[in-house]
This record gives C-alpha cells, structure tokens and sequence, in this order.
C-alpha cells in the first residue's frame, strides 16, 4: 500500500509545456555553449529558471528562489537543484555572462539568416 504522507504535490500550471518547449529548441545546451562560466549552477539552467518565472508572474532576482520553494524543482528545471543555488547573486553573474558573451550579436544574426544553428531560436507559436 502506497503510504500518502510520503506523496508531495507541487503546483506547476503550465510551466511544463513551456519547460518542453525549451527542451526542444535546447536552450539550456546552447546557452552553456555560448556562455562559458565557471560557477557552481550552469547559466543555461539558470536562464531556463529566469524565463519560466516571467511566464508565471516575474518576481524580482531577489525573490526567485522563493518561487521555486513550492515547486518541483527537478521537473521544471531538468535535474535536482538545491535551492541555495537559486540566489539572486548567481542570476547576477548569469546576467553578466550573457552580456559579455554578447548575445545580442547571437540574436541578431538568428534574426537576418533564419538558420543559425549556434544561436536561441525565437520563441514563437509552433504551427
């Protein structure tokens, strides 16, 4: 018999559907690749944390990790992540590591050729 206390329940919505997206245009693989970083959390996981807090409400850098302590971490974000991880401090230095990896270049070439393989495809409505 399955003893029921040992079942937690997290509220997700539909951040699994948007979590699947990006696993399918493999955000977090091709931002690690074009940022490289050295610290403890990789910054693809982090971005992937930052995106799917701003389709549910955006909650100040600060405040992420309190939006992720009543959510399954493991499933929105792809594999088990301590919560102290999830520091204002780290989405900083990731912020930081997008700009100087000059993304935006990244971006606009997307934009111009359609096809860049090295680079975030836009998020837009699959057909």
């Amino acid at each position: 018999m399955i003893d029921l206390s040992e079942i937690e329940f997290y509220d997700v919505y539909h951040l699994p559907i948007i979590k699947a997206y990006a696993d399918r245009i493999d955000l977090v693989n091709t931002i690690n690749r074009l940022v490289p970083s050295r610290m403890n959390i990789d910054p693809g996981t982090l971005v992937l944390a930052m995106a799917l807090d701003a389709v549910s409400g955006r909650h100040p850098l600060y405040r992420i990790d309190s939006f992720y302590r009543t959510k399954d971490i493991e499933l929105l974000l792809g594999r088990s992540i301590g919560i102290e991880k999830l520091t204002d401090d780290n989405f900083g230095r990731t912020l930081d590591h997008l700009y100087q990896a000059n993304t935006s270049r990244c971006h606009h070439r997307n934009k111009m050729s359609g096809e860049d393989p090295g680079c975030v495809p836009y998020l837009l409505p699959l057909p």
